[in-house]
C-alpha cells in the first residue's frame, strides 16, 4: 500500500473514532450567506475554462479548516452561467503571468484503484500528474469594496444558523471556518457582516444531500487572484494581488513588475 493511502487510512481511523464520540463534526463548503467563493486554478483548468460556456468551479475549503469523515454540508460547486469570454481570457492571462514569477510545481504518482474484496490498491498502469501549487481565487460581487473590507473573510452573519439548518450540531462542535487564523479576522468578520452583501448566487435548499449541486451565479462577479497561498499577507494588505473581470485586469497592493501585464 502506498504512503498516500496509508496516511488516508490512518486519518480515516482517527476521524472515525472521533465521529463515534462527537457525531456532529461536519465538513462545510460554501454557505448561501457567504460573500465569497474560494477556488483554485491549475493550468489544465484555465485552458479547459476557455472552451466552456457555463463553467463549474470547485470550492476549496480553508487550509486550516478541520477535516473529518463525518459528512459534508454546504455547497462545493459554483456554476457561472454564460461567463463572459473576456473574463475567462483574463483569468488565463493572470495565471500565466503569475507562473513567470512562481513556477508550477508538479507531483507525479501512479494511479491506483481499490480492490473491493480486500481493499488492496491495484495499479492501473497510468501516472497521475497533479499541480500542487495552484493559484488561489476568491470570487466576490463586482461591488465588493476592497478598500473597506478584507480578503479571506466570509462576512456571513448567519453562518451558525445555516450550518444548523443543514444538520443539527452540538453548539460546541460548530466553528467558523475562515481563511485567516486571527482574533482580529474574527472580529472584523463579525463587525462588518451586515455591511457586505452575500455572493450573488442562487443556492439549492441546504441539506447534506445537496452538497454536490452547484450554486448558480445570478449577478456580476469579479475575481481576486492571489499569486501565493499566504492568506494572512493578503488579509493584512501586505501582499499584492490581481483583480479580474470581463472589463480587464488590475493590480493592487504592490509595485507593478516591469515587463508584466501592466508594464509591457
Amino acid at each position: 500500500m502506498g504512503i498516500r493511502n496509508t496516511k488516508s487510512l490512518l486519518l480515516f481511523a482517527t476521524a472515525f473514532l472521533s465521529c463515534s464520540e462527537i457525531v456532529f463534526a461536519t465538513n462545510f463548503g460554501f454557505l448561501p450567506g457567504d460573500s465569497c467563493f474560494h477556488t483554485t486554478l491549475s493550468k489544465e483548468f484555465v485552458e479547459k475554462l476557455q472552451l466552456e460556456k457555463d463553467p463549474i468551479f470547485s470550492y476549496v475549503r480553508p487550509k486550516n479548516a478541520s477535516r473529518n469523515f463525518c459528512g459534508y454540508g454546504g455547497f462545493f460547486r459554483m456554476q457561472y452561467t454564460d461567463m463572459p469570454a473576456e473574463f475567462k481570457t483574463n483569468l488565463k492571462k493572470v495565471y500565466e503571468e503569475i507562473r513567470t514569477l512562481h513556477r508550477r510545481r508538479m507531483e507525479v504518482y501512479p494511479e491506483t484503484v481499490q480492490n473491493e474484496e480486500d481493499g488492496r490498491d491495484i495499479p492501473t498502469g497510468k501516472m497521475i500528474r497533479e499541480e500542487i501549487n495552484p493559484i488561489h481565487v476568491f470570487f466576490v460581487n463586482a461591488d465588493f469594496d476592497l478598500k473597506q473590507f478584507r480578503i479571506g473573510l466570509k462576512y456571513n452573519e448567519n453562518w451558525y444558523e445555516q450550518k444548523q439548518q443543514t444538520i443539527k450540531h452540538n453548539p460546541k462542535d460548530v466553528g467558523l471556518d475562515l481563511f485567516v487564523e486571527s482574533e482580529n479576522a474574527v472580529m472584523m468578520d463579525w463587525r462588518d457582516a451586515k455591511r457586505v452583501r452575500q455572493l450573488d448566487a442562487q443556492s439549492p435548499t441546504l441539506s447534506t444531500k445537496t452538497t454536490n449541486q452547484p450554486v448558480k451565479v445570478t449577478g456580476k462577479l469579479k475575481a481576486i487572484v492571489l499569486p501565493t497561498g499566504k492568506m494572512k499577507g493578503y488579509f493584512l494588505r501586505e501582499l499584492p494581488y490581481y483583480v479580474v473581470d470581463e472589463t480587464g485586469i488590475s493590480w493592487s497592493g504592490g509595485k507593478q513588475r516591469a515587463g508584466g501585464l501592466f508594464q509591457p
